[in-house]
């Protein structure tokens, strides 16, 4: 939960609206003709948009960016 913290702090400064999933889904397997994959639990929401760790990290250093 500790990434999850930072990332709440860095995208407060950033002035991004971002708020912790208290209780997230663990992840879960889809199945599909070409084979299963995993989607990972959504843990923090940006501007409304809830995101795992890698996307949230992705939004806020392209935000950062500009």
């Amino acid at each position: 939960m500790k990434a999850v913290h930072t990332l709440h702090t860095r995208a407060t400064a950033a002035g991004i609206s971002a708020a912790i999933i208290s209780h997230p889904k663990n992840g879960i397997r889809k199945h599909s003709p070409l084979g299963s994959t995993y989607s990972p639990s959504k843990v923090i929401t940006l501007n409304g948009i809830s995101m795992s760790i890698g996307q949230a990290r992705q939004y806020i250093e392209a935000r950062e960016a500009l």
